[in-house]
């Protein structure tokens, strides 16, 4: 095989730039948890500072380092002592670990840029979900402008239309079929919101393999909802996001699926 310097020299340079779009991902992903926590509780999205939810004392710089923070001061806030949740750091890994793999496939392209705005609303969107059980329509707005954007830019303007229309369908089919079984909302108008976007964004071809994964996510997603003792209705918003994040970024399983269902 010849030898190529300039992709030696660009292979060099990705993975120098690797740590930083890492600690980007960490920055992002403590900014996410905060804009989760506003949008439920109607304050400030910006120029407001952070406080402990539990002493209302206003947070240092020092005590809002990704992931640091959280390690050094043992999971406690520095002023009253009181526990942190490991879901902020978890927020954070998540979101680091998102940008990174997006960066290791797509590199600096306009793919990349797309896909870290989906990466990081799907994580915020997850996270209010777990917490509040509901899913914004701020998020939902600002999902479906980068799904416009995602269609004009690959000119997929037409089975973005074809997979919001089958989105609908099965979405209000799914919600009105769940309530005469069972006699009250099991997939709420978030999800079904949720539902055409991503129709959006996949078209008709990925849209069952969507559902699909969509399904094996929510049953791990129950079966560790039931674990924690959170009772059985648990949020459906977190394994549809999962889904989305995997057969947008991942298109190769969805051509797997249906290689797997022709046999």
């Amino acid at each position: 095989m010849p030898f190529s310097l300039t992709s030696q020299i660009l292979d060099v340079d990705k993975f120098i730039i690797l740590p930083f779009i890492f600690i980007i991902g960490l920055v992002f992903g403590s900014f996410g948890s905060v804009l989760a926590s506003r949008l439920v509780s109607g304050g400030p999205l910006v120029f407001d500072q952070s406080r402990c939810p539990t002493c209302g004392k206003v947070l240092r710089p020092w005590h809002l380092i990704p992931l640091v923070s959280w390690a050094w001061q043992r999971a406690r806030c520095a002023f009253c002592n009181a526990k942190i949740s490991g879901f902020y750091p978890a927020i954070e890994l998540a979101t680091a670990s998102a940008f990174t793999f997006l960066y290791l496939k797509y590199g600096i392209s306009f793919e990349f840029a797309i896909f870290l705005g989906v990466a990081f609303l799907l994580i915020v969107i997850i996270t209010i979900d777990i917490r509040e059980k509901i899913i914004p329509d701020t998020l939902q707005i600002a999902l479906l402008v980068l799904a416009v954007i995602y269609g004009f830019y690959f000119g997929k303007w037409f089975a973005a239309l074809e997979g919001a229309a089958a989105a609908a369908m099965l979405g209000f089919g799914l919600r009105w079929g769940f309530f005469w079984l069972k006699k009250h909302e099991s997939l709420g108008m978030g999800d079904v919101k949720f539902l055409i976007i991503a129709g959006i964004f996949l078209g008709p071809f990925t849209l069952l393999p969507f559902i699909f994964f969509a399904g094996i996510f929510g049953i791990i997603t129950g079966t560790l909802w039931n674990r924690l003792g959170r009772g059985r209705e648990f949020p459906f918003g977190p394994a549809l996001a999962m889904s989305l994040f995997l057969c947008l970024t991942v298109p190769e399983i969805s051509h797997f699926f249906w290689q797997i269902y022709d046999r």
